[in-house]
């Protein structure tokens, strides 16, 4: 029997049962029992659909097509879609079903334009767990932004270097680390990066005069990105451009004043570096490490090295130590906003169409001159 959840609250399927169910969603579902009803789950082993849909007084739902196909389900929370991610997606997003979407790294590019443009065109939401954008310490630089800080002007993310570069896996946990830190830094900044600029190490690039034109061609010939395998390696740094704020029509008062704002370029750093003792990378598949960050607004500073533990300085002012442990972490925070969305609300979420513009930067990437060592 279904029935559908009072006013308010929406009625959601699960799709995929493992580690990000048990570490990342169900302790947000915990938060939100008042508001989220779970109708039916759904993954590829039976049984472990079985103890979720018991857990939750759910149903175990034999399929996607049956669970695409239950008027009383709202949205879906896909957690894993297994070898069927794009065509589950697809099913969904043409029954109309909102979509919460983790694991969404190995989508190709096809894909993406594909069911990005289906939604489109039905009007559903297919909301990404970008989960920087909602870490307490963006949440509390924002409000600092709004009242203490003033804009921020430069960002600098320190992002720990990757000792398997060759491997897939890695390949993936890179790309979906620097798209998620963009779009937490296109948030800070309100505004959108539309460039991405490399700079080369000597090391790296700089083995031969030839070597940066034998990397063009190469990866031309193979059709693959630029920006791989050198993103991932220690001393990697990459730099977003920013397009300028649209001009305001309101009379300005102050030209000087306006002027010296119009003037002030954003600017966004990603640098790789290792961040254990020993020299080795602590970044696995499993687990992401803190990244730590400095930032310059236009009237103060602040770093972080962990997304609960801030400090900020105004101008001419002391230094603010901030904890944020007792904050909503950031799972939780998604899921609220996921809610609130399918209900009704008109608050932007991170959609899967924006990974298309980020790879698109990736794709574009340009690299900034450097001179060959002489031998």
């Amino acid at each position: 029997m279904t029935s559908r959840p009072r006013r308010g609250t929406i009625s959601v399927a699960l799709v995929g049962i493992g580690e990000l169910w048990e570490s990342r969603v169900k302790p947000a579902i915990q938060e939100f029992r008042d508001r989220v009803k779970i109708a039916g789950v759904f993954d590829e082993v039976r049984s472990r659909s079985v103890a979720v849909a018991s857990e939750f007084k759910a149903d175990c739902l034999p399929s996607i097509t049956a669970l695409s196909e239950r008027p009383d389900i709202d949205g879906v929370i896909i957690c894993d879609a297994g070898w069927m991610k794009s065509s589950i997606i697809e099913l969904l997003t043409m029954r109309r079903k909102d979509c919460l979407i983790f694991d969404w790294e190995r989508l190709s590019e096809a894909e993406l334009q594909r069911i990005a443009e289906l939604a489109d065109d039905v009007g559903t939401t297919l909301m990404v767990d970008f989960e920087a954008r909602f870490q307490p310490v963006l949440r509390r630089l924002r409000e600092l932004s709004a009242t203490e800080l003033g804009p921020a002007r430069h960002i600098e993310i320190f992002l720990p270097a990757l000792s398997s570069h060759l491997e897939a896996r890695h390949q993936y946990l890179a790309e979906r680390e620097l798209i998620e830190w963009l779009d937490a830094s296109q948030v800070l900044f309100g505004r959108t990066p539309h460039a991405l600029v490399a700079r080369p190490e000597t090391s790296i690039l700089w083995k031969s005069p030839s070597a940066e034109s034998q990397l063009f061609s190469e990866a031309i010939s193979s059709q693959k990105a630029l920006w791989w395998p050198w993103w991932g390696r220690e001393g990697s740094h990459l730099s977003a451009m920013f397009r300028p704020a649209a001009p305001s029509s309101k009379p300005v008062r102050d030209a000087g004043e306006e002027a010296g704002k119009t003037l002030s370029p954003l600017s966004l750093t990603f640098q790789r570096e290792v961040v254990t003792s020993s020299g080795e990378s602590s970044c696995d598949e499993k687990r992401r490490p803190e990244i730590r960050a400095r930032l310059t607004f236009a009237h103060g500073v602040s770093h972080f090295s962990s997304t609960t533990e801030l400090t900020w300085t105004p101008q001419n002012g002391v230094s603010n130590c901030e904890d944020l442990s007792g904050e909503r972490p950031a799972h939780v925070l998604m899921l609220d906003q996921f809610i609130r969305r399918s209900i009704g609300g008109l608050l932007p979420v991170p959609e899967l169409s924006q990974i298309l513009r980020f790879r698109q930067l990736l794709r574009n990437l340009s690299w900034e001159p450097q001179e060959s060592p002489n031998h």
